[in-house]
Formats: structure tokens, sequence, C-alpha cells
């Protein structure tokens, strides 16, 4: 018989398998990141070693501006609309990808390490059930299962015990 199973009350559940694996997660974002950010930075340096100064290198960004004018023809007011291309104000290279890439890099990280705390909850919860079950089993408690969710990992795990605390109580039995 399957045992209806209720919504997780707590979110961490095993704080130290759980923050070990979010501090895991959070390491190799990081590691990437700064793998990322260096093959960058060599790349200008490279660059720059060959000649090309890529961070005095200035890049001209136009903008559309839309101009409007009230003229009168006939004595009727007609509302004329221009468009002309101003040219903003120069800027570096760096002064325009800089930004970018770093706030690329930190959504990245906060997505990635939130990703890990929900995906060590999908790990911990079976653990911790897994763990409570045997304890209660090893309490000689009979006729133990483990239930998990649907989107739990560890079930082929779960299942191999189940099989063995069956197994169990048939020895018992007899």
């Amino acid at each position: 018989m399957k045992k209806k199973l209720t919504r997780r009350k707590r979110f961490v559940l095993d704080s130290s398998l759980q923050y070990r694996m979010v501090t895991r997660m959070v390491v190799a974002v990081v590691a990437a990141i700064v793998l990322f950010s260096g093959a960058f930075a060599l790349y200008y340096w490279i660059s720059y070693m060959s000649g090309d100064n890529l961070f005095k290198e200035s890049v001209v960004v136009y903008k559309q501006v839309e101009t409007v004018k009230t003229v009168t023809v006939d004595g009727k007011p007609i509302t004329q609309r221009f468009y002309e291309t101003q040219a903003q104000p120069a800027t570096t290279r760096l002064q325009l990808i800089l930004p970018a890439l770093l706030l690329n890099n930190l959504l990245i990280m906060i997505a990635l390490a939130l990703m890990a705390v929900w995906y060590s909850h999908k790990v911990a919860g079976p653990v911790y059930r897994i763990k409570h079950v045997i304890n209660r089993t090893l309490a000689g408690e009979r006729e133990q299962r483990i239930y998990l969710r649907e989107g739990d990992e560890l079930k082929d795990l779960a299942e191999k015990i189940n099989t063995l605390f069956e197994r169990i109580d048939r020895l018992s039995e007899r």
C-alpha cells in the first residue's frame, strides 16, 4: 500500500549534506567564471602584446533621435517628425563590455546557486527519509518501507532497500 506523501515542511533537511552540495556547486560555478574571465583577460593581453591596444580603441555608438516641429500651413498646425542620428560620447571597448560581462557572471552565479539549493533538496529529502526508515527498522519496527515523492532522486536505492526489508521480514517470520 502506497503511503500518501505530503509536502516537506522544511527546505533544509540535512544541513551538512545540503551545504556541502551547494558549496561544491557554487565553487564549480565560481571556478568556471574565473576560467572564462581569465580567458577573456588572456585574449586582451595577447592582443595588447601583439601591438593592438584594444583598451584604448574607442567605440562610437549612434543613437536615433526624434525631433518634433510644429509648422503652420494654410492656418492649420501640422506636426512634423524628423529622425536623425547623433553620435554618443566615445567609449572604450572595455567600458562597453565589462559591465555587461560582470552582470552576466553575477546573474549566472545567482541562478546556479538557487538551482544547487533546489537540487540538494531533491537529494537530501530522500537521504533523510532513508536514514529515518533504517533507524526505525534498527530500533525493531517491522514492515517499514521507504516512500519517496515524485521527482525525488534516489528512487532506485529506495526500491533496493525496500526489497531488502521485505526479505528480512520474510526471513524473520520463519
